[in-house]
């Protein structure tokens, strides 16, 4: 360490070592935060979840990064924040979990439509947002005084706090209920998920209460945990959701109908129509072809083809890039992927492996030995 770092250091007014090793964390989880938003951005994701997570992890990083510079105001080491970082960090914050919860939604939903449903849930955040906006302006023609825009500011925050809270609360009972209905669950697929959730509800305590080191360390754990096992939580969320579909049919929904007949219009319009090119394709719209409720089509999959509705898809998306790369053996992986119907290159990769056992590079090699 250089002497003018040690210089820096000893100017510095933290209270305790706790003060530093907060602001430290704090920056990291603004950086950690913008670095899975990236990685989402140049993976080209498409799809809901997708997008839903990709933002919510720009608006973490924003607001941390809002609070890292308010801790440097805070402990001696910065004179101010600039008003525009504080706007942005606040509305930023309003946005998350929202964000976050219709990302959860979606995994756990089996692709079903939520896209009207999350409207209602950004009023707030978009309330809140223009009244910060134009107190800001009121500000800027001496309408409002600095202090009471301050006030005003933390009111808000603390209030939208709550909400976030009741957010992560709701996306815990749902996981419990899942948990209960897939009875075959090992425990492990929901004590991940369930960490984190717990982590991010006593996070928003910590906050509350205005511990910032214990705020900075947990919700540094929350966005490591997502980083590392991001991968996992997704597919155990998935083995919930498959267990808890499982649990639904003990009262079936299909015995009224030509159940081989709809397996077969099933059949046609995944090999004649190939259906699953369209990257947008859904339980809903699918459903709608069949005239038949997204429900019994689930129980049709999972019961005769053993199968939910993504899984089935992916199968033949993946059947036919296996086809492409046999007969053209300098077939793009790219123009393969998006061609078969993925929305991203990363989901293609991810599903390849999964039903093959290997990446589309390795089968190519592989087939053309």
């Amino acid at each position: 360490m250089s002497p003018s770092t040690f210089s820096m250091l000893h100017e510095m007014h933290f209270n305790t070592i706790t003060d530093f090793i907060a602001i430290i964390l704090t920056f990291f989880s603004s950086g950690l935060a913008f670095l899975m938003f990236l990685g989402r951005l140049m993976a080209g994701e498409k799809n809901r979840d997708g997008i839903y997570f990709a933002l919510a992890m720009l608006c973490i990083s924003l607001w941390r990064l809002g609070d890292g510079f308010s801790y440097l105001v805070l402990f001696g080491i910065s004179g101010s924040t600039p008003l525009s970082l504080s706007i942005i960090s606040s509305i930023a914050y309003f946005y998350t979990c929202p964000l976050l919860y219709f990302y959860i939604n979606v995994q756990i939903r089996d692709q079903e439509d939520l896209s009207g449903r999350i409207f209602p849930h950004m009023i707030f955040p978009s309330a809140i947002s223009i009244v910060l906006l134009s107190a800001l302006l009121a500000l800027a023609f001496s309408a409002f005084d600095l202090h009471t825009f301050t006030s005003v500011d933390k009111t808000l925050v603390r209030f939208a706090t709550v909400l976030n809270c009741l957010y992560a609360v709701s996306l815990l009972s749902k996981m419990i209920i899942l948990f209960y209905k897939g009875k075959k669950v090992i425990s492990r697929h929901f004590l991940l998920n369930g960490v984190i959730i717990i982590l991010l509800i006593v996070t928003i305590a910590f906050f509350l209460a205005g511990d910032k080191f214990m705020l900075s360390l947990l919700f540094f754990l929350v966005i490591s945990l997502f980083h590392v096992f991001g991968g996992l939580f997704n597919s155990n969320l998935q083995i919930l959701k498959d267990e808890a579909e499982r649990g639904k049919y003990t009262k079936s929904h299909i015995r009224e109908l030509d159940v081989d007949a709809v397996v077969n219009r099933i059949v046609s319009l995944m090999s004649v129509d190939k259906i699953y090119r369209d990257e947008e394709i859904s339980l809903k719209s699918f459903s709608e072809k069949l005239q038949l409720t997204p429900h019994q089509v689930s129980e049709i999959l999972n019961s005769r083809l053993g199968m939910n509705f993504p899984t089935c898809i992916n199968y033949y998306r993946i059947d036919e890039a296996r086809d492409i790369f046999g007969k053209d053996r300098d077939a793009s992986i790219v123009t393969v992927a998006y061609h078969v119907g993925f929305s991203s290159l990363s989901s293609f990769y991810s599903a390849f492996k999964k039903i093959t056992g290997m990446s589309p590079g390795t089968y190519q090699k592989f087939i053309n030995k």
